[in-house]
């Protein structure tokens, strides 16, 4: 496993590991018609802006080829936690091998050289995988908003405190 910071020649493979994570977590979550016209294009820009955002950090988890990336650096405001996570994605056969971990693990340092006690992301909590990873990962719920008529706009925040390394087995179930 190799983590790296993302290049802008990596954007369309990282906009493939967005539909793919997707089409895997939000099915019957998102309206189809949002997975099934997946905008390509637009999400590569995307990570473009992402990677000349110097408040972002963009990194690709990598095996021979890209199987994940997150997207995280200070928080825009503080009411939850400095720093954020802004999104996790992996490919569906990446998932329960380390690398939502090291990805963490990686954020957690970042956060430590950059002087900062912790970090949050938001979840749908309609996504169970990530939920239970989130909470694995030593993410404490301080904040929830549910209740939308859409279960696309639900969410619930995690804070994560950043200190020793999460250790989570690969094939443990959550």
């Amino acid at each position: 496993m190799r983590i790296r910071l993302a290049a802008p020649e990596d954007a369309a493979a990282l906009a493939r590991v967005r539909q793919r994570a997707w089409e895997a977590a939000y099915r019957g979550i998102y309206p189809d018609k949002l997975i099934d016209a997946f905008d390509y294009a637009g999400h590569e820009q995307r990570f473009l802006r992402q990677m000349d955002n110097s408040s972002l950090n963009v990194i690709v988890l990598e095996e021979g080829e890209i199987v994940g990336f997150a997207v995280f650096g200070a928080a825009d405001t503080e009411l939850l936690a400095p720093a954020c996570l802004h999104s996790l994605y992996l490919v569906p056969e990446a998932h329960r091998k380390g690398y939502g971990t090291a990805a963490m693990n990686f954020v957690r340092d970042w956060c430590k050289q950059n002087g900062y006690t912790s970090f949050y992301n938001s979840c749908n909590p309609h996504n169970q995988n990530a939920m239970k990873f989130y909470n694995a990962a030593g993410g404490g719920i301080v904040k929830t908003d549910t209740g939308y008529d859409d279960p696309a706009a639900d969410q619930v925040y995690f804070v994560h405190r950043v200190g020793d390394e999460v250790r989570i087995s690969p094939t443990e179930k959550r």
